[in-house]
Parts: C-alpha cells; structure tokens; sequence
C-alpha cells in the first residue's frame, strides 16, 4: 500500500463526520434490541435503567442487524470503575457480564464503550483462552465497532429513537465522533504506510493488554472499511476460534482469519490485510532492505 493511499483513507476518515450528508446511513432502525437481551444490574450508574437499556439496545442493533444469524445469550450490565471490561466468568444463567465505567444520562459515552465490549462479545474472547501476541488486533476492531456505532447512532435516534424525547439527542453522537476522529494520535506519522508502522511497533503492540492510543490510531483507518461494508462485521463469527493462532505473526494471524471466513467475506478481510501488513512482495523487500 503505498503513501498516498494511506492518506487518501485518512481523509475519509477525518471528514466522516464534519460531512454529515456523505456518511453512509447503514445501521438499523428498526426494532433495537429484539436481537439480545440486555439487563442493568443495580443502581450505581445514576440514571434511569430503562433509559440505560434502551440506548444499550439500540447501540447493540447498529452492529448486530449486520450479523442476522448470531444469537447471543443475555447481556449483564454492571457499573464499574475505573474501566469498562467484559468479564470471563459468565452470569448464574450463562450470561454475559459487561461492566461500564460511565455514569448520568451520558449517552454518548455508553455507546461507546459498549459497542467496544458487545464487540469482544462477537469476537468470541470467550474461545480464545489468555491473550496472545495479537490481542492488541481484537482491541483495534473493538474500538472500530465503537467508532462505526457511533457513526450510524444519529440517524437512527433520528427515525427511531428510544424514546421520541431522545430524538432531540442524536445530533451529539456526531460530534462525539467527530471529535475523536480529529485527534493528532488518530492518525500515522508523516510519511509512514500503515504496514511500515504496524512493523515497527510490532514487539510493543504484542505485549499489550488492553486498549492504548496505538490501537485506537488503527482503528480510525479499518472504520472506513466497516463503512464502506457492513456485511464486515459478520467475519467475527470466525474470529477467535483456534488458540493457536495467538502466537503467529500478524499476516499469518489475519491470514487464517480469512481462509476461516465464507467466500464471500474473503475479500473482505483481505482489505484489512492489505491495510495492515500490505502485499507479501512489499513486506518482504523491506524486511531484507532492498
């Protein structure tokens, strides 16, 4: 991939939001929520649990009308600080256990996080036993399906808000959006191709745990392609299911992804492998020095 690509895709970025009118509507607005149970567990968060759960379902609908089949066991909602986590240890009726560190009636943060969880959810962490060299790649898609949430939760408050008061409050999901696609550490340094980047952080990024400015910065350049597809979030049925993919090198790792994956969502995740690690000519002149 080379340069000027690499730019052409941080543009497209970077004016999402700002251009409201050329931002895909692909989300869902219809029934939010009818495709997994959502259930707030006490009374920490400060807000009403109704509303909670209702901008929980419909931040869920955004990501799971693009993945009809996935049935999910119900979700557990707790409050916790100082991070939102999803918890290996299920529910006493094999419910999932998602903790939120947000509080009040803002929206905008709960989506957010919980798209980034709900995300961990579809990726089947549960399968995957401890994480491995590549967990910082399940932390990059995670924070995309945060970001593309957030992109498509306007239009759907506007045609089918939770409650028809709430309609008012779609607006500020583009902005929140917005605000952190514009963020410097968003986007590469000068000069520098994704997969050039991807390879010199390659030891710090394998050693990561949680979500950090470097995951998030890749995040913000797999989003257009999540926009431009949807149907992309369906791959993630075929994420995680093999432990011996933890260790591999990342082309290896994105590699068995994509043969896992139906035939019609090959080229699909051959985009990301393309973004990420580049051609396999390109990766190997550069690792030799020609």
């Amino acid at each position: 991939m080379n340069i000027s690509r690499i730019r052409v895709v941080w543009l497209s970025v970077a004016g999402l939001v700002a251009i409201g009118s050329m931002v895909p509507r692909v989300g869902g607005a219809g029934k939010a929520g009818a495709r997994v149970a959502i259930e707030i567990s006490g009374k920490d968060f400060g807000a009403s649990e109704a509303d909670i759960q209702k901008v929980l379902a419909s931040a869920a609908e955004q990501l799971l009308c693009h993945i009809p089949k996935r049935k999910l066991q119900p979700i557990l909602i707790r409050h916790v600080q100082p991070a939102p986590i999803t918890y290996y240890k299920k529910g006493p009726n094999g419910e999932y256990v998602v903790g939120l560190a947000t509080k009040e009636r803002f929206w905008c943060q709960y989506t957010y996080q919980f798209a980034h969880e709900m995300c961990h959810i579809l990726s089947n962490y549960d399968r995957r036993g401890e994480p491995g060299a590549n967990f910082w790649f399940e932390e990059a898609l995670c924070e995309t399906a945060s970001l593309f949430v957030l992109s498509q939760m306007k239009d759907a408050w506007e045609t089918n808000p939770p409650y028809p008061h709430f309609k008012s409050f779609a607006p500020n999901f583009k902005e929140y959006l917005n605000d952190m696609l514009a963020k410097q550490d968003r986007r590469l340094p000068p000069d520098m191709t994704m997969p050039m980047w991807l390879r010199a952080n390659a030891a710090v990024l394998s050693k990561e745990r949680v979500a950090t400015e470097r995951s998030r910065m890749v995040a913000a350049y797999l989003l257009p392609l999540f926009l431009d597809e949807p149907r992309g979030w369906e791959t993630l049925n075929w994420y995680n299911v093999d432990e011996k993919d933890r260790e591999v090198d990342l082309r290896t790792f994105l590699g068995n992804w994509r043969r896992r994956v139906p035939e019609r969502d090959k080229a699909f995740v051959g985009r990301i492998i393309w973004l990420c690690v580049g051609a396999e000519r390109e990766a190997t002149t550069q690792a030799v020095g020609r």
